[in-house]
């Protein structure tokens, strides 16, 4: 997989339409999509994954907060047509790269509750349960090496 970075808020809009299969709720956790496709295209970080030039994977995350060293994972979506072929876990294994780069030690996201695949895949890639919230969990890793 090859992995593009966008930085336009354009273009990580289209992305997020693109992609909106994978974030069944997130119309429902963002006021504005595009708002939020600024917000990221000013704070985070945002890659493609394409694969024969099509994209089949998308991350966003933050790897910003220098104080705490903990980067967030606010997105990983994989095409549905794509999936349980190890394209989730190159997408968190590379942010989690990217964020060690930048300095991060840690790696924090949140997943809804009824998402039970999610949940298995993050437990079984090292996240542990940070906190329960109404609609999810927080989980978090530690990614130093």
């Amino acid at each position: 997989m090859r992995y593009l970075q966008i930085t336009e808020t354009n273009d990580i809009y289209n992305a997020l339409l693109s992609f909106s299969e994978c974030f069944p709720h997130l119309k429902e956790k963002v006021t504005s999509l595009y708002v939020f496709a600024e917000k990221l295209a000013y704070k985070a970080e945002v890659y493609i994954g394409l694969s024969e030039d099509k994209p089949i994977g998308i991350t966003c995350f933050y790897a910003n907060d220098y104080k705490t060293r903990c980067g967030y994972i606010t997105l990983i979506g994989v095409k549905s047509n794509c999936r349980k072929k190890g394209i989730g876990k190159d997408l968190l294994c590379f942010s989690i790269k990217k964020m060690q780069e930048k300095g991060m030690q840690t790696v924090k996201l949140e997943v809804d509750k009824d998402n039970h695949t999610a949940i298995g895949f993050y437990q079984h890639m090292g996240f542990q349960t940070l906190s329960e919230i109404e609609s999810g969990f927080y989980l978090i890793k530690e990614i130093v090496e």
